[in-house]
């Protein structure tokens, strides 16, 4: 199964995959996936940012308030401790996140949850 939270944003180019009887994919609440990442029977827990082009594999796990790098390479099984930055391939953790990308992360989900309220008025031709 995949399940995508509410007040999240899966962008342009994204692939969510699972394989039946190995791993599911599990997205949570008020997450922001970047362009092309590729999320691969993994669960993202609520609140974090996964960067343009990161793929995360097979039963890894980011935890809440994470920060997954532009380009990182999450291998298979994976456990990122809440509120970590992760960069590189194989991807690390490299330190906890700070204000300013927690900052970033929330302003990145309300900007995208209100945008699609925005379109969705527009399309239902609703306002000005």
């Amino acid at each position: 199964a995949i399940r995508i939270g509410s007040q999240t944003s899966i962008q342009d180019g994204s692939v969510v995959h699972m394989t039946e009887g190995l791993s599911e994919v599990s997205v949570g609440d008020r997450v922001t996936v970047g362009h092309r990442v590729i999320l691969h029977g993994c669960r993202v827990e609520d609140e974090c940012l996964i960067g343009m082009g990161a793929i995360v594999l097979d039963n890894a796990v980011i935890g809440r308030g994470s920060l997954v790098g532009a380009g990182a390479l999450v291998t298979a099984n994976t456990q990122v401790p809440p509120g970590s930055v992760v960069l590189g391939m194989p991807a690390k953790v490299v330190r906890p996140v700070g204000e300013a990308e927690r900052s970033m992360i929330e302003t990145g989900w309300q900007e995208y949850t209100k945008r699609a309220a925005e379109y969705g008025a527009r399309d239902r031709g609703e306002g000005s």
